[in-house]
């Protein structure tokens, strides 16, 4: 761990930094509290929340492009498609590792407290992250068309596969589009909690 007065690396077992004496037992307290408050799940929630809201965006730029042309892009709107697509990945594992850790922690905030509100959160993150693993199949397809795009692949071909995953009869696209708009109703919750808990001096 880094000692956060010097920025040194200082071994986990010390409890005091041996650069310059700040005391690390202190720090790893308030860092267990902070994670142990109600107030650390609807942040998390909300992270969660607005990495959905992200990719929804995205998904819905694309939308507008494929509207706007009939099978093959204009060299812009290729472009701009292929940027989208590049992010969408990233962002939706890092959703999915927060969504995760959402759910252990509202879990635990549960049983700790048997608060209704965290029961609802627990079950509303839980449902999504189901979603999200049923999800997996078209991210993985999404990763090969960025595959052949990076391996040189004409883009006739890789533009055909785009119009197949995100065509308006793609049953994956809609199932994507599910969990992303579910996706915005844990964010509004999550939001709710935040207000309520920083009301309620939690």
């Amino acid at each position: 761990m880094k000692c956060p007065n010097c920025g040194k690396d200082v071994k986990n077992d010390r409890d005091v930094c041996p650069y310059c004496g700040t005391k690390l037992s202190t720090c790893k307290s308030a860092l267990k509290k902070w994670i142990l408050e109600p107030k650390t799940v609807s942040i998390f929630g909300m992270c969660t929340g607005g990495l959905m809201l992200v990719m929804l965006l995205m998904t819905t730029r694309i939308d507008t492009i494929m509207k706007r042309v009939n099978l093959f892009f204009h060299n812009d709107d290729f472009n701009i498609t292929i940027t989208c697509l590049q992010f969408i990945p990233p962002i939706y594992y890092l959703a999915f590792v927060l969504a995760i850790m959402t759910m252990v922690l509202a879990t635990i905030h549960y049983y700790k407290g048997k608060d209704y509100r965290l029961m609802i959160f627990s079950s509303l993150i839980t449902a999504q992250t189901i979603l999200m693993i049923a999800n997996m199949k078209f991210i993985r397809m999404l990763q090969a068309i960025l595959m052949a795009y990076r391996n040189g692949l004409t883009n006739e071909t890789i533009e055909f596969d785009i119009f197949y995953l995100f065509g308006h009869l793609s049953e994956m696209k809609r199932m994507f589009l599910i969990m992303l708009i579910f996706g915005l109703i844990v964010l509004a919750y999550a939001i709710f909690m935040f207000i309520l808990n920083n009301k309620e001096g939690k």
